[in-house]
C-alpha cells in the first residue's frame, strides 16, 4: 500500500477497558451507592436516598454517553484525485467525497480559550474534521492533507 492510499485515521475508537470491564466498574458504584444509602435510611437518615438516586441517574448517564460514542472515529482516505472522509459521532453517520483539484484545507484559529477547526471546503460543502483532536493534531492533519493534496496536483 502507497502513501496515497491511506491519508489518516485522526480518531479511532481506542478502548482503554473492555465493554465488560467498563459495565462491572459503573455497576460497582452504582451498587456501593446503594447500599451506603440503605445502611443510612436504616440508621434512620432517610433524606440520603433521593440524593443516592440522583447520583445513580448520573452514572447511569454517563454509562450511555460512553456507550453511545465508544466508536466513535474519522477516516480520511485518498485515492487517486478523490479525498473521502467518513465520519462517525455517536449515531450521526457522514460521508463526503471532495476532488484533490479543488478541496480548500482551512484552518480557523478562533477566539483567545477557544479551539482550532479544521474545515474541509469543495464546492459550498463544508466539513469540519478532527473535532476530537487538540490544536497540534489539527495542525499536523491539515498539513499533511494539504502537503497530500499538493503533491497530486504536481
Amino acid at each position: 500500500m502507497d502513501s496515497s492510499q491511506i491519508v489518516f485515521n485522526s480518531v479511532q475508537a481506542v478502548h482503554a477497558v473492555s465493554a465488560v470491564s467498563r459495565n462491572f466498574v459503573f455497576l460497582s458504584i452504582g451498587c456501593l451507592t446503594l447500599t451506603i444509602s440503605v445502611i443510612f435510611t436504616i440508621l434512620g437518615a432517610w433524606p440520603i436516598l433521593p440524593f443516592a438516586g440522583l447520583e445513580c441517574l448520573g452514572l447511569f448517564l454517563a454509562w450511555k454517553w460512553l456507550k453511545l460514542h465508544e466508536e466513535d472515529h474519522e477516516h480520511i482516505h485518498m485515492q487517486g484525485n478523490i479525498l473521502s472522509v467518513n465520519l462517525r459521532n455517536g449515531h450521526n453517520v457522514k460521508k463526503e467525497t471532495f476532488n484533490t483539484d479543488w478541496v480548500q484545507v482551512i484552518l480557523k484559529d478562533g477566539r483567545p480559550g477557544c479551539r482550532m477547526r479544521l474545515i474541509l471546503r469543495s464546492h459550498g460543502v463544508d466539513l469540519e474534521i478532527g473535532k476530537l483532536l487538540g490544536d497540534n493534531g489539527k495542525k499536523k492533519l491539515a498539513g499533511d492533507i494539504r502537503r497530500l493534496v499538493g503533491n497530486r496536483r504536481l
